[in-house]
Protein backbone atom coordinates (compact mmCIF):
# COMPACT_ATOMS: atom_id res chain seq x y z
CA UNK A 1 0.00 0.00 0.00
CA UNK A 2 1.36 3.17 -1.07
CA UNK A 3 1.94 5.89 1.75
CA UNK A 4 0.56 9.45 1.88
CA UNK A 5 1.62 12.41 4.14
CA UNK A 6 -1.24 13.11 6.78
CA UNK A 7 -1.17 16.14 8.06
CA UNK A 8 -3.44 17.98 10.46
CA UNK A 9 -5.68 21.32 9.96
CA UNK A 10 -3.23 24.27 10.48
CA UNK A 11 -4.16 28.40 9.02
CA UNK A 12 -1.28 27.45 6.22
CA UNK A 13 -3.50 24.30 4.90
CA UNK A 14 -6.95 25.69 5.04
CA UNK A 15 -7.20 26.66 1.39
CA UNK A 16 -6.51 22.65 0.73
CA UNK A 17 -9.60 21.73 2.90
CA UNK A 18 -11.81 24.25 1.14
CA UNK A 19 -10.68 23.34 -2.16
CA UNK A 20 -10.49 19.25 -2.25
CA UNK A 21 -14.72 19.62 -2.11
CA UNK A 22 -14.76 21.45 -4.75
CA UNK A 23 -14.88 20.06 -8.22
CA UNK A 24 -12.27 21.02 -10.45
CA UNK A 25 -14.51 22.65 -13.32
CA UNK A 26 -16.70 24.62 -10.64
CA UNK A 27 -13.15 26.41 -8.94
CA UNK A 28 -13.80 29.94 -10.65
CA UNK A 29 -18.08 29.26 -10.24
CA UNK A 30 -19.30 32.60 -8.17
CA UNK A 31 -21.16 30.43 -5.90
CA UNK A 32 -17.90 28.03 -4.91
CA UNK A 33 -16.03 31.03 -4.37
CA UNK A 34 -18.17 31.95 -1.76
CA UNK A 35 -19.01 28.85 -0.08
CA UNK A 36 -14.88 28.50 -0.56
CA UNK A 37 -14.55 31.79 1.83
CA UNK A 38 -17.31 30.88 4.29
CA UNK A 39 -15.93 27.41 4.53
CA UNK A 40 -12.37 29.17 4.96
CA UNK A 41 -13.94 31.29 8.01
CA UNK A 42 -15.34 28.69 9.70
CA UNK A 43 -12.53 26.69 9.43
CA UNK A 44 -10.69 29.52 10.97
CA UNK A 45 -13.18 29.75 14.01
CA UNK A 46 -12.92 25.63 14.28
CA UNK A 47 -9.03 26.36 14.76
CA UNK A 48 -9.11 28.71 17.03
CA UNK A 49 -11.56 27.25 19.22
CA UNK A 50 -10.66 23.12 19.37
CA UNK A 51 -7.02 23.30 18.09
CA UNK A 52 -7.86 20.62 15.02
CA UNK A 53 -10.38 19.18 13.52
CA UNK A 54 -9.52 17.36 10.19
CA UNK A 55 -6.89 15.78 8.80
CA UNK A 56 -6.24 15.88 5.05
CA UNK A 57 -4.17 13.16 2.93
CA UNK A 58 -1.40 14.28 0.47
CA UNK A 59 0.31 12.51 -2.24
CA UNK A 60 3.26 14.34 -3.22
CA UNK A 61 1.50 18.49 -3.12
CA UNK A 62 -1.62 16.94 -4.17
CA UNK A 63 -4.68 16.99 -1.73
CA UNK A 64 -5.90 13.39 -2.07
CA UNK A 65 -8.67 13.36 1.14
CA UNK A 66 -9.46 14.34 4.66
CA UNK A 67 -10.87 13.15 7.44
CA UNK A 68 -13.12 16.00 9.23
CA UNK A 69 -14.25 15.58 13.07
CA UNK A 70 -15.31 16.65 16.45
CA UNK A 71 -14.46 16.13 19.73
CA UNK A 72 -17.44 15.36 22.17
CA UNK A 73 -16.01 16.35 25.76
CA UNK A 74 -18.95 15.33 27.57
CA UNK A 75 -18.95 11.90 26.35
CA UNK A 76 -15.06 11.64 25.60
CA UNK A 77 -15.76 10.83 22.34
CA UNK A 78 -14.66 11.67 18.67
CA UNK A 79 -17.58 11.91 15.93
CA UNK A 80 -16.42 11.89 12.13
CA UNK A 81 -18.33 14.60 9.96
CA UNK A 82 -17.01 13.25 6.88
CA UNK A 83 -13.92 11.27 5.56
CA UNK A 84 -13.72 11.52 1.46
CA UNK A 85 -11.29 10.72 -1.48
CA UNK A 86 -13.11 12.62 -4.32
CA UNK A 87 -11.44 11.19 -7.18
CA UNK A 88 -11.85 8.21 -8.41
CA UNK A 89 -8.43 7.45 -9.64
CA UNK A 90 -7.29 7.50 -5.70
CA UNK A 91 -10.37 5.45 -4.46
CA UNK A 92 -9.05 1.98 -2.57
CA UNK A 93 -5.56 2.84 -2.51
CA UNK A 94 -5.78 3.12 1.33
CA UNK A 95 -5.98 6.99 1.57
CA UNK A 96 -9.33 6.59 3.90
CA UNK A 97 -7.71 3.64 5.69
CA UNK A 98 -4.49 5.92 6.57
CA UNK A 99 -6.68 9.36 7.03
CA UNK A 100 -8.83 7.10 9.73
CA UNK A 101 -5.41 5.25 11.54
CA UNK A 102 -3.80 8.34 11.90
CA UNK A 103 -7.08 9.63 13.75
CA UNK A 104 -7.19 6.71 16.00
CA UNK A 105 -3.88 6.70 16.86
CA UNK A 106 -4.09 10.42 17.72
CA UNK A 107 -6.71 10.28 20.04
CA UNK A 108 -5.17 7.68 22.04
CA UNK A 109 -3.19 10.19 23.50
CA UNK A 110 -4.36 12.95 26.37
CA UNK A 111 -6.38 15.45 24.93
CA UNK A 112 -7.47 18.70 26.84
CA UNK A 113 -10.83 18.48 25.15
CA UNK A 114 -10.91 15.24 27.60
CA UNK A 115 -9.24 16.81 30.57
CA UNK A 116 -6.02 15.00 29.24
CA UNK A 117 -7.17 11.78 28.95
CA UNK A 118 -7.23 9.65 25.62
CA UNK A 119 -10.83 9.46 23.85
CA UNK A 120 -13.14 6.53 24.76
CA UNK A 121 -14.26 6.20 20.96
CA UNK A 122 -14.72 7.33 17.54
CA UNK A 123 -18.10 6.98 15.99
CA UNK A 124 -19.61 8.34 13.01
CA UNK A 125 -23.24 8.14 11.27
CA UNK A 126 -23.18 6.91 7.43
CA UNK A 127 -25.21 6.64 4.83
CA UNK A 128 -25.55 3.54 2.64
CA UNK A 129 -25.35 5.09 -1.00
CA UNK A 130 -21.98 5.05 -3.29
CA UNK A 131 -20.98 6.01 -6.23
CA UNK A 132 -20.21 2.81 -8.41
CA UNK A 133 -16.51 1.47 -7.89
CA UNK A 134 -16.30 3.03 -4.44
CA UNK A 135 -17.07 1.98 -1.07
CA UNK A 136 -19.95 2.91 1.12
CA UNK A 137 -18.99 4.81 4.27
CA UNK A 138 -20.97 2.24 5.96
CA UNK A 139 -18.57 -0.76 4.83
CA UNK A 140 -15.67 1.31 5.10
CA UNK A 141 -16.24 1.97 8.78
CA UNK A 142 -17.53 -1.42 9.44
CA UNK A 143 -14.72 -3.33 8.06
CA UNK A 144 -12.08 -0.94 9.81
CA UNK A 145 -13.69 -2.38 12.81
CA UNK A 146 -16.56 0.07 13.71
CA UNK A 147 -19.95 -1.65 15.19
CA UNK A 148 -23.40 -0.57 13.49
CA UNK A 149 -26.36 0.59 15.28
CA UNK A 150 -30.08 0.97 15.33
CA UNK A 151 -31.00 4.00 16.75
CA UNK A 152 -34.66 5.39 17.45
CA UNK A 153 -36.28 8.78 16.66
CA UNK A 154 -34.83 9.91 19.88
CA UNK A 155 -31.26 9.21 19.06
CA UNK A 156 -31.14 5.86 21.51
CA UNK A 157 -29.54 2.89 20.36
CA UNK A 158 -31.92 -0.03 20.27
Amino acid sequence: MEKFRIEDITKENIKDLCLICIPPEKIDHPAFITGMEEKRKWAMEMLRRRGTFAKLSYRESTTVGLIQYKPVPQERVIYIYCIFVPEKDQWQKGIATQLLSSLIADMKRPKLWFDNKPALALTTRTFPGAKSGQFSARLFFTREGFKLHNFTKSGKIR
